[in-house]
């Protein structure tokens, strides 16, 4: 992970046996599966992202990790990830973001996680 504006970091510790049963699919890895092996992830099944699910789910969080923000125009209106950002943060905010990512003409993906409390 890389540090944030605080200059912090989180370091986040699991056993590596875990890794090489995530990578085997085995139902007994405790670390939850990426829904579909698709796309970039196709090779890793996004383990690092699952880790710091399970991190964050464990210490009591929501996490989400299926929400269009700045990807997928057409799309995005429809996914309920979407509304939970807008809720979060105001639709005035969200489409800052939105037209900000289009000026700039940026149409990488998504962050993987959202992750909060209690909204």
């Amino acid at each position: 992970m890389h540090k944030n504006s605080f200059e912090e970091e989180i370091v986040i510790k699991y056993p590596k046996i875990q890794k090489e049963m995530y990578k085997k699919e085995d139902p007994k890895c405790n670390i939850p599966m990426w829904p579909g092996k698709v796309g970039i992830h196709r090779f890793d099944g996004n383990f690092a992202a699952m880790v710091v699910l399970k991190h964050f789910k464990d210490l009591g969080y929501s996490v989400l990790s299926d929400y269009l923000l700045v990807r997928c125009p057409k799309k995005r209106r429809a996914n309920p990830g979407f509304h939970l950002l807008i809720k979060c943060f105001g639709q005035d905010k969200i489409d800052r973001v939105i037209e900000e990512a289009n000026i700039l003409s940026l149409r990488g993906g998504d962050p993987d996680l959202f992750v909060y409390k209690n909204i």
